[in-house]
């Protein structure tokens, strides 16, 4: 047969071999479909973090992952929508161009559910193998781990037969030595520590059978393994003791092979593909450690690495009204995208505005034109590399009890006035700290209101997107 489902012919999830798609129901998470598909030998070319984020969500709104720099967002990655319109019309919408309903396609992404109620979509597939080969590699300047992110990604192929090239190429640095190659891994991130510290992941798929007999099999998801961040951080060290043994060694004349053989496995490692997609997981980023503290010691993981992380929908309802208040005066969970040629200045914004809030989670994506989206166009180019910097945690100064000197209404809005001047926008999962007026300053609402009147959305069934995020004043 050319198809197969998980179960029976109700299933909320259906795949296509032959084409190479997969069906499914809006509230299907990403952790049944890749528990599905992975044994299969197929994955979604782009994986959201977290298993419990459902597909429905992730079309509505956005999801971005390690891979996005090739494939872009998630929505990028759907091929089909069913849709129940305001009317109580239910229609099929592709990019087809022969589709009636191309419009109403386009526009779905970031809608956050105020076009139509999705019925179920039809997401594309790509073939996968059992292990991703991740090569670690430690920065120690803010410019150029930049520049190497930006080089990795293929950034600079963008574009390129078009003529948008040259013009992007004035603001860009020059191409990395080591990365000028037109090959691309397939995932690509960053997490940073401090102002001038990082280290850059790239990774691609690999085969049991291809790993080295000496090469380093890291199982991530093992409870009693160290937080993925943490882990990641300790490159940095092993980095600088290994180049001084090299310098040590050549200064000697010394062979420094042994040392080559300890750099490489230190800094290259295959990971099980699962893993590989929830390496964040169990720390949730590094949010765990604001609650739990003790969370990355060794005994504790031991003897109940197991019980983490606590389910997210948890951790809301648990919450008093005191910690809600303390976390929404201090407590910084922002993604904001902007385009890579001003990274550098945004990191400086945030460094400043954040009061040095670390690590940051650096993650690119390839942005496309949507007409009919909120979301504004690439400017003077049909694609444009972005870069999405996650910043979770807590300033500096409410680490060390100087709470008051941290006004969060203050800085946000001082960060999102930089990032409307770079053509740049926040996640919308997040609180906006946007009047209406400014809110439509950084997403465009000529083209979504267009659609929502034109597929009835605006007669009262469907709310506008600003009144349904959470909006702080």
């Amino acid at each position: 047969s050319s198809s197969s489902s998980s179960s029976n012919s109700e299933s909320p999830i259906k795949k296509d071999h032959a084409q190479k798609i997969v069906h499914v129901e809006p509230c299907v998470t990403i952790g049944q479909l890749t528990h599905y598909l992975n044994p299969l030998g197929y994955t979604l070319p782009v994986v959201p973090e977290m298993d419990d984020l459902t597909i429905g969500g992730l079309i509505n709104g956005t999801g971005i992952e390690s891979s996005s720099h090739t494939h872009g967002l998630f929505h990028e990655i759907v091929t089909e929508v069913e849709i129940c319109l305001g009317d109580g019309t239910v229609v099929i919408a592709s990019p087809d161009k022969d589709n009636e309903y191309r419009d109403l396609f386009y526009a779905i992404p970031w809608s956050y559910g105020t076009i139509g109620l999705l019925l179920s979509a039809k997401l594309k597939l790509i073939k996968c193998k059992e292990y991703v080969k991740l090569t670690y590699l430690p920065f120690y300047d803010k410019e150029e781990y930049i520049q190497e992110l930006r080089s990795l990604s293929g950034e600079f192929l963008i574009n390129e037969d078009d003529g948008g090239q040259e013009e992007k190429k004035k603001d860009d640095m020059p191409l990395s030595s080591s990365s000028s190659s037109k090959e691309v891994p397939m995932f690509l991130e960053g997490l940073v520590y401090s102002k001038n510290e990082a280290v850059i992941m790239k990774g691609e798929f690999i085969s049991k059978k291809d790993i080295p007999k000496k090469g380093t099999i890291n199982r991530l998801s093992m409870w009693y393994k160290p937080w993925f961040y943490k882990y990641v951080q300790s490159k940095l060290e092993i980095n600088k003791r290994l180049s001084s043994a090299s310098a040590a060694a050549a200064a000697a004349s010394a062979s420094s092979k042994s040392i080559l053989e300890q750099r490489e496995k230190a800094f290259v490692e295959y990971i099980p593909l699962r893993d590989y997609y929830h390496r964040h997981t169990q720390s949730l980023f590094w949010e765990m450690e604001l609650m739990i503290p003790i969370g990355n010691h060794p005994v504790f993981r031991y003897l109940l690495g197991w019980l983490m992380p606590p389910k997210v929908s948890f951790l809301k309802i648990s919450q008093t009204e005191m910690t809600r208040q303390l976390v929404e005066k201090t407590h910084v969970a922002q993604d904001f995208l902007v385009p890579t040629r001003k990274m550098s200045d945004f990191l400086t914004t945030c460094d400043e505005q954040f009061d040095r809030i670390y690590p940051l989670w650096l993650c690119l994506h390839n942005h496309t034109s949507m007409p009919g989206s909120i979301l504004k166009d690439p400017l003077g180019v049909k694609d444009e590399m972005y870069i999405d910097i996650g910043v979770y945690g807590l300033p500096r100064c409410v680490h060390e009890k100087r709470e008051d000197e941290f006004d969060m209404k203050r800085s946000m809005r001082a960060v999102v006035e930089d990032l409307k001047k770079m053509n740049g926008f926040q996640m919308l999962y997040a609180d906006v700290f946007n009047t209406r007026e400014e809110f439509e300053e950084m997403f465009d609402h000529d083209g979504y209101r267009m659609i929502r009147k034109k597929y009835k959305a605006d007669t009262g069934a469907f709310k506008e997107v600003y009144d349904k995020m959470s909006v702080v004043l």
